[in-house]
């Protein structure tokens, strides 16, 4: 799933949120209404911690990937600083000669 689709899912709970909440308010007599909004509440303190979770696995997930590409640049600086090395004198030679 991509994260702009998994976003606009998120959204849409919201918008639908709101509206469950207008109609259980305007249908139901106000005991069994306060039940089903009892309920709804419930479900949100569920999606708010699964989004906490959500939160935290995307940095964690930041926090690996810049760790690899500062890596990767470093690996590719170091490869491109002894190429120009080599480049510069091309007689001296870097490998024991056997």
């Amino acid at each position: 799933m991509r994260l702009t689709t998994f976003h606009s899912q998120f959204r849409a709970i919201g918008v639908n949120y709101n509206q469950v909440a207008k109609a259980i308010k305007s249908t139901f007599t106000e005991k069994k209404a306060l039940a089903f909004l009892y309920k709804l509440e419930k479900a949100t303190i569920e999606l708010v911690t699964i989004n906490q979770k959500i939160i935290a696995l995307t940095q964690e997930f930041e926090k690996k990937m810049v760790a690899k590409i500062n890596a990767r640049n470093m690996l590719y600086s170091a490869l491109a600083y002894n190429q120009i090395k080599v480049d510069d004198n091309p007689r001296r030679s870097f490998l024991p000669i056997a």
